[in-house]
């Protein structure tokens, strides 16, 4: 990649008009002057989270807790689901009711 993208470009440049080379041209040089920067602030970026994860280091959790989470969650997921299923049951019987009793 680091030898053919120039390699293609001068061949798409050569045989295009002169705004696609100069775009290339120009593009290529923001992208060094990115690549500089960020090769200059990572050093500070990474010392600044190492003081950051020092000053706050990352609790632990504790598998017991997330267990227990776990099957509050599982209970209260069925308890909703049984109450829904209540609700559509009762709805279903009041949309229908009556109409089992209709005279011909």
């Amino acid at each position: 990649m680091m030898f053919m993208s120039p390699i293609m470009l001068t061949a798409m440049t050569l045989f295009s008009p002169a705004g696609l080379g100069l775009y290339f041209f120009i593009g290529g040089i923001f992208a060094c002057i990115q690549v500089v920067l960020i090769n200059l602030m990572r050093p500070k970026i990474r010392a600044e989270i190492q003081a950051e994860l020092r000053k706050n280091p990352p609790k632990k959790i504790v598998q017991e807790e997330v267990q227990k989470a776990s099957s509050n969650l599982k209970q209260q997921k069925a308890e909703i689901e049984k109450v829904t299923k209540e609700k559509i049951a009762n709805r279903n019987r009041k949309r229908n009711a009556g109409k089992q009793h209709r005279h011909k």
